[in-house]
């Protein structure tokens, strides 16, 4: 009954306490457990804070059980209305279709976990190969729907597929603005922020500045500059993308070229646009990539794509 409910949580909605109960808890039995957190603040609501907590102890005492290894990692990560954690080790590894429906001991076990997610709107995915490691991703949203509506009444509270997506309901847009020339990044800095429901995260005067930020802000749209110095937009836009799938990129170019815009839309840009294009077809284009961003389940299935392939490749 302690395991389930650690009287040292404290506040219902402390992640930190309930991770370093865990991840203590698993050092006296043997496994050293490395904490990755990118610093954001994830409150999370009783019910949700329960199932992290019961779905990171039974992960951390599989590798424990059966990994044959003695280290693992946990990242913690925000992302939106939601957050993302992710178990991985690097030990024996599994079959994930051999992984059976439900366990000989009813515990907790893969199959209620996930379970569990699906009840508070998450998600799971369970990423291993035989001998290289596994890795579990969990997608919880940071409050569930029932304690949404208590806060803000029925009649506020948005679909699923809406929350799910960041809706600009809840919170602005985060737009992050690469140009080399500072007179154009404060133009459309000045214009952005004059625009209800939008919000200017940074600005950046080369490509290699974009790809940091967007990994330290995770911006939820960046208007890209094309041709900059040391790393231009469509490189610059390839890395962005290959690592944080759901950044939405739209190019931005002094002119019209098809090739152009072919180059970016292979990188993985979104949108392309003239600057001589008009304002209200930049924040219309903002807008409409906003509302097409993905759903849990999908946006779950690119998070695979943010971590090395097991094995270290």
């Amino acid at each position: 009954m302690s395991d389930l409910r650690p009287p040292t949580l404290g506040d219902d909605r402390d992640l930190v306490a309930a991770v370093q109960w865990v991840t203590a808890k698993l050092q006296r039995h043997g496994l050293n457990v490395r904490v990755m957190d990118d610093g954001k603040q994830k409150l999370l609501d009783p019910e949700v804070l329960r199932v992290a907590y019961q779905s990171l102890h039974e992960l951390l005492f599989n590798v424990l059980k059966h990994s044959q290894v003695s280290e693992a990692t946990v990242r913690l990560r925000r992302m939106g209305n939601h957050l993302v954690i992710q178990v991985r080790d690097r030990g024996a590894g599994f079959r994930v279709e051999d992984t059976p429906t439900h366990t000989r001991d009813g515990g907790f076990g893969l199959f209620n976990l996930r379970e569990q997610m699906s009840a508070i709107g998450g998600h799971l995915r369970i990423r291993s190969v035989p001998g290289r490691g596994s890795q579990v991703t969990m997608l919880l949203p940071l409050q569930t729907r029932s304690a949404v509506t208590a806060l803000t009444g029925p009649q506020h509270v948005q679909p699923a597929a809406a929350a799910e997506a960041g809706s600009t309901e809840n919170r602005p847009i985060r737009i992050l603005v690469v140009d080399d020339h500072r007179i154009m990044r404060q133009g459309l800095r000045s214009m952005l922020e004059g625009e209800p429901g939008f919000e200017v995260a940074a600005e950046a005067m080369d490509g290699e500045i974009a790809v940091e930020l967007a990994e330290s802000l995770h911006p939820d749209v960046i208007l890209m500059d094309i041709n900059m110095p040391k790393l231009n937009g469509v490189e610059a836009t390839r890395r962005i993308k290959h690592r944080f799938p759901d950044i939405a990129v739209i190019g931005l170019s002094m002119h019209e070229d098809p090739k152009l815009e072919q180059l970016m839309c292979e990188a993985g840009a979104s949108a392309y646009l003239s600057k001589g294009t008009a304002f209200t077809i930049v924040c219309d284009t903002i807008r409409r990539l906003q509302n097409q961003r993905p759903s849990g389940e999908a946006l779950l299935s690119k998070l695979t794509l943010l971590s090395k392939d097991l094995g270290g490749r």
